[in-house]
């Protein structure tokens, strides 16, 4: 985590873009759990506009393809 916010705050001093991608929700970035969350979060939403995009997980499917394949190759079905 302290990685994370290093890049984050280094971003954030220095005025360049910031571009990330996350499984949380806005509610979840806007109501941090604690304090070292907090931080980094409000310095994201300062620095990026949130964008949601809708859709199923795709490491879902991919995780379910690579099971049967696994399946497959164990017990020949």
């Amino acid at each position: 985590m302290e990685q994370v916010y290093a890049v984050v705050d280094e971003r954030y001093k220095s005025n360049k873009p910031l571009i990330v991608t996350t499984n949380l929700t806005i509610s979840q970035i806007r109501n941090a759990e604690d304090v070292a969350h907090a931080r980094i979060y409000s310095r994201v939403l300062e620095l990026c506009t949130p964008v949601q995009v809708r859709g199923t997980d795709r490491r879902t499917e991919i995780g379910r393809d690579k099971q049967a394949m696994v399946k497959e190759l164990l017990f020949g079905l």
